[in-house]
C-alpha cells in the first residue's frame, strides 16, 4: 500500500512539472491572409510558464494536387492520342519523315506544358508570430514559417497579454496551456 501512495505522488509531482497543465485557452479560425493577422490573443498574467500550440488543417481544396484539374487530364488525353499516332507512323514512316517530326514537335510541347501546370504548387507554407503585448507596445517572442504547421512553444515568465498572428491560408488552431 505504501508503494503505491509513492507511485501515485510520484506520477501527480510528473504531471503537474511536464505541462499536463490545463487548457486556458483554445480558437480556431479558418484564414486566408497574404498579412499577419491575428489569430488570437490572451491573459498570460496568471501564468508562470505557457506553452502554446498551434495546428493547421488544410481543406481537401488546398491539397488537391494538378494532377485533379482538367487542364491536366486533357493534356494527358491529348499526349497519349499523339504517342499512339506517332507509333503507328514510324510502322511505315522514317524518323526523318516530316509527318513523325510534327507529331513529335507536338508531343514535346505537351510535355512543356504539363510541366509548366506541375511547376505551380499551393504554397503551405505558415509563418507565425507570437508577441507579448504591455502598455506601449509589442515585443516579438518567438517568429518562425514552416511547411505543414504543427508546432508547439513553451515561454517562461511570460508578459501579461499574448497576441499570435499568422500569415498562411488554412484552419488554425492556437492551443494554450499554462501553470
Amino acid at each position: 500500500m505504501k508503494e503505491f501512495l509513492i507511485l501515485i505522488l510520484l506520477v501527480t509531482f510528473a504531471a503537474n512539472n511536464s505541462f499536463g497543465s490545463p487548457l486556458i485557452f483554445k480558437v480556431t479560425k479558418e484564414i486566408n491572409a497574404k498579412d499577419l493577422i491575428e489569430l488570437g490573443s490572451f491573459d498570460a498574467t496568471k501564468y508562470r510558464q505557457i506553452r502554446i500550440g498551434i495546428k493547421v488543417i488544410y481543406t481537401s481544396n488546398e491539397l488537391s494536387t494538378i494532377k485533379d484539374t482538367p487542364a491536366y487530364s486533357q493534356l494527358i488525353v491529348k499526349r497519349a492520342e499523339l504517342k499512339a499516332k506517332l507509333d503507328n507512323l514510324k510502322l511505315t514512316l522514317k524518323e526523318q519523315h516530316p509527318e513523325v517530326i510534327a507529331t513529335q514537335n507536338n508531343i514535346d510541347k505537351i510535355n512543356d506544358e504539363i510541366a509548366k501546370l506541375a511547376a505551380v504548387e499551393v504554397d503551405l507554407t505558415s509563418t507565425v508570430s507570437i508577441l507579448g503585448v504591455d502598455i506601449k507596445d509589442e515585443i516579438l517572442l518567438s517568429s518562425f514559417t514552416e511547411r505543414n504547421l504543427n508546432r508547439s512553444i513553451v515561454i517562461d515568465s511570460p508578459p501579461s497579454k499574448i497576441s499570435v498572428k499568422v500569415l498562411g491560408k488554412g484552419t488554425y488552431t492556437l492551443y494554450v496551456w499554462g501553470q
